[in-house]
């Protein structure tokens, strides 16, 4: 890739401090990106997720409260719990990438983990807009 200078099994080859040297500053900053859209969208996002969550538990002891057998949980939505569980398995990944883009040897895995992060930058910048709006 071109975003460290050397070749990329001389790049797996260095200690932490040495690959941040070698990393362009635009990289770095993209990363830096990257990690604030992925907070932002954890924020919006899982304040709608806890909202979802608070309405299970209160829809659930109000029908237990009043002995209601019919479906009261029709207000419900689990498209945003699920989006949650989405974002939190995708951020994970998107973490362990660039904890493996700075401390693998292995320069293929180097390589892949660049990719990942360009690509998960792009998602998680995306994916906040869309929660700006």
């Amino acid at each position: 890739m071109s975003f460290y200078k050397s070749s990329k099994e001389e790049f797996a080859s260095s200690y932490l401090v040495a690959r941040i040297k070698k990393i362009k500053w635009w990289f770095i900053l993209f990363i830096l990106f990257g990690l604030l859209a992925l907070l932002v969208v954890g924020l919006l996002h899982g304040e709608k997720a806890t909202q979802e969550l608070r309405k299970i538990s209160t829809l659930s002891s109000t029908v237990v409260e009043r002995g209601q057998t019919t479906n009261s949980f029709d207000k419900f939505i689990p498209r945003v719990i699920i989006m949650a569980g989405i974002f939190m398995i995708v951020g994970i990944a998107y973490c362990a990438s660039i904890f493996k883009l700075f401390f693998s040897r292995n320069g293929n895995q180097v390589d892949k983990a660049a990719d990942l992060v360009k690509t998960l930058t792009g998602f998680f910048v995306g994916a906040a807009t869309v929660f700006l709006k």
